[in-house]
């Protein structure tokens, strides 16, 4: 998610702001998912995962959460990077050089 959000740079000028997003996301929901509301829960479970990575290691220790979160978690996962993959070649075939 940090490098969809980096990769911006190729089409957005001074992004700067964006290289802190994920990393503020992590930190405010960092908390236990039954913290915030349900609207909150869905989005930030499914689609855009920071509360599976933040919590899942929890629960699969409490025995919580089984294989089946795991391998959701691991889609996600390969998902994201084949996404992030993507942007990043589209990106440097419109990238130039100021030198």
């Amino acid at each position: 998610m940090n490098q969809l959000c980096i990769g911006c740079a190729f089409w957005i000028v001074r992004t700067s702001a964006l290289s802190g997003i994920v990393e503020d996301l992590v930190g405010i929901f960092s908390r236990p998912r039954a913290f915030f509301p349900v609207s909150l829960q869905i989005i930030f479970t499914w689609l855009i995962p920071i509360l599976t990575v933040t919590n899942l290691p929890i629960l699969l220790l409490k025995r919580h959460a089984g294989l089946t979160s795991l391998s959701l978690l691991a889609g996600l996962t390969l998902f994201l990077y084949i996404v992030s993959r993507w942007q990043w070649k589209l990106g440097l075939k419109r990238y130039f050089s100021a030198a």
